[in-house]
């Protein structure tokens, strides 16, 4: 998964020693709250604003904790291949100018597109292709769902540091 956008939270040091102080694990807390609301928050979002073709991008988007660069890291994403190209389009309609100048042709192997696109098909399966518009699914969710995410957290540490403190 590559990541998109992030979230930084400032005067964890202070955090760190307070619940360090109750006895409570702060990264062991984090963890679960953090997964927790983004799977809710960002997640479910994300598969709600995917478009759907077979089922396989959506039922891709999965939220996970990873190491990176010795940091423990929250991550929403897909590893599926084709995801960047269905989040920031294709060809003359990808965002920024960042697709292919000139039409090429694509070989159409989904009895979908071959449906809908019947009769620009050739003989050898294939239409002079410019690319596709861009559908963002994991951008919005993550722009939507932050806010909630950084409320959920911070209740899930006031009930943690409550529950600590007997």
């Amino acid at each position: 998964m590559s990541s998109v956008a992030s979230i930084t939270v400032s005067g964890m040091d202070d955090l760190q020693r307070k619940l360090s102080s109750l006895g409570a694990d702060l990264a062991k807390e984090l963890s679960k709250s953090g997964l927790k609301a983004m799977k809710l928050n960002v997640e479910d979002k994300a598969k709600e604003k995917c478009v759907v073709d077979t089922g396989n991008l959506r039922a891709s988007i999965n939220t996970q904790e990873v190491m990176e660069s010795g940091k423990s890291l929250i991550k929403t994403g897909t590893t599926v291949f084709y995801a960047p190209y269905i989040e920031f389009g294709t060809g003359v309609y990808a965002e920024n100018g960042n697709g292919r100048k000139t039409p090429w042709l694509w070989k159409v192997q989904s009895p979908k597109w071959e449906g809908i696109l019947a009769k620009w098909i050739g003989a050898d399966g294939t239409i002079l292709w410019y690319g596709s518009r861009a559908h963002p699914f994991l951008r919005p969710a993550f722009d939507e769902g932050k806010e909630q995410v950084m409320d959920d957290i911070k209740a899930d540490l006031q009930a943690a540091i409550a529950r600590y403190q007997g």
